[in-house]
């Protein structure tokens, strides 16, 4: 029997990975850098920030004295959120249906994550639907290595065939499915709602 529904956040919840482009521009316009200078550095940082290796502020200081920027580190921080805020979009449907589900389940996110990223989703108010966070940059570890899998179920005190992991990336519920999870790869709303009603979950 599925006792907890165990997500993905972005991709699956918020539209990240479609606007991650978008939000690297404007936040580059904004502080005076050419084109693809803004992603090109995130991207030089990413893994060591998913990982919690590297905080947002600590992200920050390092832009600021590459690019001689005059904005302090919390200026930058609150720009950046700003702009990927206005970017983002959320999956309100999905997070109707969350609520519902949270009546006979515990709705569970398993997240990798920047310090940055969870700042988004907190003004959002994407946590509000879910029961507990496993978030990468908290913990130190990331999908799809099966360690933080491992920790989650752990922490949740559930086996691994009580869990449904849903995540949009094939790595990451190949990684579930091997520890025994029952599994569904996000690849929209319609196709995710069929496999819930198929499991008798909704």
């Amino acid at each position: 029997m599925i006792t907890v529904i165990m997500l993905d956040i972005g991709g699956v919840v918020l539209d990240t990975e479609k606007s991650f482009r978008a939000i690297y521009e404007d936040f580059g316009k904004k502080i005076g850098l050419p084109p693809g200078k803004s992603e090109e550095f995130h991207e030089r940082y990413i893994a060591r920030m998913l990982s919690g290796k590297m905080s947002a502020r600590q992200f920050f200081r390092v832009l600021r004295k590459k690019f001689l920027l005059r904005e302090k580190e919390r200026e930058l921080m609150d720009l950046w959120v700003g702009v990927a805020v206005r970017r983002s979009k959320v999956n309100k449907q999905l997070l109707r249906v969350l609520a519902r589900l949270q009546k006979t389940a515990n709705i569970v996110a398993l997240s990798n994550i920047t310090e940055m990223r969870m700042a988004v989703d907190e003004r959002l108010g994407i946590y509000h639907y879910f029961d507990r966070l496993f978030l990468s940059c908290q913990l130190g570890m990331r999908k799809p290595h099966k360690r933080i899998y491992r920790y989650a179920l752990k922490h949740l005190k559930v086996r691994p065939e009580q869990v449904l992991f849903i995540d949009d990336k094939e790595a990451n519920v190949a990684a579930a499915r091997e520890l025994g999870m029952n599994t569904i790869r996000f690849t929209g709303d319609a196709t995710l709602f069929g496999e819930l009603r198929r499991l008798d979950l909704l």
